[in-house]
């Protein structure tokens, strides 16, 4: 059985990421659902990787840094 690739892993690692994000917002926002984002999470996580052109190797990396980042509020 073929393993799927994720939506992480098909982001570019050039000048065309920000673009490539908004084109594949719905799946990449699906995929830090899954991880556990809430919604708000992913939203500023998405927002992130497009206005600093922050790349991420997963969605599970990209709600780690996000948590532990000066974004993110206290709870």
């Amino acid at each position: 059985m073929a393993q799927e690739t994720t939506a992480f892993a098909r982001l570019p690692g050039d000048d065309t990421l920000p673009q490539r994000v908004r084109q594949m917002w719905v799946a990449l926002q699906a995929e830090l659902l899954r991880a556990g984002a809430y919604w708000e999470e992913s939203l500023a996580i998405l927002r992130e990787m497009v206005s600093h052109r922050r790349a991420f190797p997963s969605a599970a990396e990209a709600l780690a840094w996000y948590r532990q980042s000066a974004y993110h509020p206290p709870l």
